[in-house]
């Protein structure tokens, strides 16, 4: 085995030390700012010969690709996410745009029934309804004008806008 000398260990000192620097120097640099006669701001790593300049610190650490390729699949998985919300929100409001279309033409048509009704009603002088022996009964007219009554009160409900 070989003995280290002072000046081999001097030597070896100002190494680990250098490599101990090293990383910290790397972190770190200096930019330069100034303005030219014309206003306009210029930047480098440089100061500049004839012009007075401010410097600026710029520390930076070196970019953890492990950690960019998560981040980048976490916002991937987060925008698919998004996209089929989205998706969903868009399907049930087209779901519920065709039910309320649906609702309204049997609202219409329901209206339409209960119109013909109040002026069949008021238009005929005696109304009936089947007996049990598939004859007719007769309504007064006090049950003609309840029938009347209910007929365009079902008329008011279904031709009401709502």
């Amino acid at each position: 085995m070989q003995r280290l000398t002072p000046a081999s260990s001097w030597s070896a000192l100002v190494l680990a030390s250098a490599l101990v620097v090293m990383p910290a120097v790397a972190q770190q640099a200096t930019v330069y700012k100034w303005t030219d006669e014309q206003g306009v701001p210029h930047y480098s790593d440089q100061p500049p010969v004839n012009a007075e300049s401010e410097a600026l610190p710029i520390r930076y650490r070196r970019t953890d690709k492990a950690a960019v390729q998560a981040r980048i699949k976490t916002d991937e998985t987060r925008q698919g996410a998004e996209d089929l919300r989205e998706d969903q929100e868009d399907a049930e409001e087209e779901t519920a745009a065709t039910q309320r279309e649906k609702d309204l033409a049997e609202r219409a048509a329901t209206c339409k029934q209960a119109r013909e009704r109040v002026t069949n009603y008021n238009q005929a002088q005696k109304l009936y309804k089947p007996g049990p022996n598939g004859d007719r009964i007769y309504l007064t007219d006090e049950e003609l004008d309840a029938e009347r009554a209910d007929a365009q009160r079902v008329m008011e409900e279904w031709c009401s806008e709502e």
